[in-house]
């Protein structure tokens, strides 16, 4: 399969730019998938068949469909007002 090199660059841009914004979000789940898919990106140039026929100025891919996540937080609140006044060693 041949995909130009520099279509593959564009998308290493798209996906670096997702990362940087799920590791300001502090997204583990969406962090580890942006750099699965940018080491996939990053084998495919270097794949010998990929550097023998690439044609930057030929597109021959098709962009995968976006995907958006949502990451649910919860709150944690406080424990220590409950903790004040007991000793550690009371069983």
């Amino acid at each position: 399969m041949d995909i130009p090199a520099k279509a593959i660059c564009d998308q290493l841009e798209g996906q670096m730019e997702k990362l940087k914004i799920a590791i300001s979000q502090e997204d583990r789940q969406s962090v580890a998938e942006r750099v699965a898919v940018i080491e996939a990106y990053c084998q495919l140039l270097k794949s010998p068949s990929n550097n023998e026929g690439a044609k930057p100025t030929q597109e021959t891919f098709t962009p995968v469909a976006k995907r958006d996540y949502q990451v649910q937080t919860e709150t944690v609140q406080s424990v220590e007002q409950d903790v004040r006044g007991r000793n550690l060693l009371d069983f």
